[in-house]
């Protein structure tokens, strides 16, 4: 009978472009299930590139995010040739692909992955230059401080002075108050941080986790801007609904800053700010 043949159990012959399917670019047989998740966690362990390649399925290596990690992994190993490739045909991919797929190709060069791996491969081809300045596009998004760090340690003196008063200008325009602040703490530069505080308050989110850290930092050399980011946490705990006693703490800790400091015009007082507080919806509603 013509089509598929069946094997004596019965069941139907895998054709041969399945078993090929299975196999690995080297002609080794691909795992796959659970034996591939094994595999693959070996291979992170080990540090086997190519055991780790082989074990993911034909289309989800021809996605552009997969092919993009096996870019990157690949010039960190040392192989910018195969690197570049990978990279290229991430493109290509994406360019070919559907509505979203191209979307995401026009959008490529603002991905920090497509951008980290860009950065990796140029690094492995040892173009430095031109990894520097794909570092400065991804550090204008991020902010990152390692990434900072990296191309100023590749700069001659006196250059880095220039690229800090460039890093902290990027910091202050930043779309995202919280992040810029988040940078300029962690570098760290207490002057630029104080001042990004005092330029753009009603942007700060009080709730960030690192905020309590940072008022203290501040509160030595710049404690109205430390006052500023505490009454912001203040507000925002408020609005979440935390402990009163929490809150009471934390007003405690604003009256202490409030009385070392001359507030500016427009600025209100530690009784002030207490009182309309108590006196927000928010704090309303607590006390029903």
């Amino acid at each position: 009978m013509g089509g598929v043949g069946r094997r004596r159990g019965g069941g139907p012959r895998p054709r041969a472009g399945a078993a090929s399917a299975r196999r690995s670019d080297h002609g080794r047989p691909r795992p796959t299930g659970r034996i591939a998740v094994v595999v693959r966690r070996l291979a992170e362990r080990t540090g086997d590139l190519d055991a780790w390649i082989a074990t993911i399925p034909d289309d989800e290596r021809r996605r552009p995010a997969t092919q993009v990690e096996i870019a990157r992994r690949l010039a960190t190993a040392g192989r910018p040739a195969e690197a570049r490739a990978a990279l290229d045909a991430a493109r290509s991919g994406a360019r070919a692909g559907s509505g979203w797929l191209r979307r995401a190709e026009a959008t490529a060069l603002a991905d920090p992955a497509w951008l980290e791996a860009e950065i990796a491969v140029l690094d492995a081809e040892g173009q430095a230059a031109e990894a520097d300045a794909a570092r400065w596009g991804l550090f204008e998004q991020t902010l990152s401080p390692d990434l900072l760090r990296t191309v100023i340690s590749h700069l001659a003196d006196f250059e880095d002075v220039v690229a800090l008063d460039r890093a902290f200008a990027l910091a202050a325009a930043h779309p995202d108050a919280m992040k810029a602040l988040s940078f300029l703490m962690d570098w760290p530069a207490l002057r630029e941080a104080a001042a990004l505080v005092e330029a753009r308050g009603d942007e700060l989110r009080g709730a960030h986790e690192e905020a309590p850290l940072w008022v203290s930092w501040l509160a030595g050399r710049y404690p109205l801007a430390a006052l500023r980011l505490l009454r912001a946490r203040i507000r925002s705990l408020v609005q979440l609904g935390a402990p009163d006693r929490e809150i009471e703490a934390l007003l405690a800790e604003a009256e202490g800053l409030a009385a070392g400091v001359e507030l500016p015009e427009g600025m209100p007082d530690h009784p002030t700010f207490a009182a309309g507080l108590r006196r927000s919806p928010a704090m309303r509603t607590r006390r029903r």
